[in-house]
């Protein structure tokens, strides 16, 4: 065991990863908490399976329901940010940006979502189901984007760019 001494305290607020900052496009406003993962990586690891399994029953559980939502494995998805809102009702809800390690299409999205309905909502293709409304975005990297239906339209209008956010927004890595 190593005993860091850090009597300035520079350490704790250090950045925890590498690489470029995390994007926030198509993260509504009004977010409270952003968590982001890397769902392939944590699969591929050795470790990996310790990870999931250290969760427990409720990891297993949330696995479970982000499968069901994204109808795919969790081990398919590259990059997943999670952004959590308060509705008008006061009830917690998540906007999911999914970057799958294979990018999805739009006949591929359809073949997920048999139930959905179909619609068009700023020259965006969109599918609702369930109270979530689906929908493709393209760019520098193209992804899922899985969303309260109240909250599709300005995400759509928001074209990507990214919400101002209060300072305090806790994000998970």
């Amino acid at each position: 065991t190593e005993l860091v001494d850090d009597p300035t305290g520079q350490l704790l607020w250090a950045v925890p990863t590498g690489g470029p900052a995390i994007s926030l496009a198509y993260v509504p406003a009004g977010t409270q908490c952003l968590i982001h993962l890397r769902p392939a990586a944590i699969a591929s690891h050795p470790e990996g399976e310790h990870v999931l399994a250290a969760l427990g029953p409720w990891g297993r559980s949330v696995v479970a329901q982000l499968q069901a939502i994204i109808h795919d494995d969790f081990a398919e998805i590259e990059s997943l940010l999670i952004a959590v809102t308060v509705s008008d009702a006061n009830q917690l809800e998540t906007t999911l940006r999914v970057e799958f390690v294979t990018p999805l299409d739009d006949v591929e999205l359809s073949q997920r979502l048999p139930a959905a309905l179909p619609a068009e909502q700023g020259g965006v293709a969109v599918r609702t189901d369930d109270g979530r409304a689906y929908f493709l975005v393209k760019g520098p990297t193209s992804a899922l984007i899985v969303a309260p239906t109240a909250l599709a339209a300005e995400l759509i209008e928001s074209k990507g760019e990214a919400p101002p956010l209060v300072r305090d927004v806790p994000i998970g890595f």
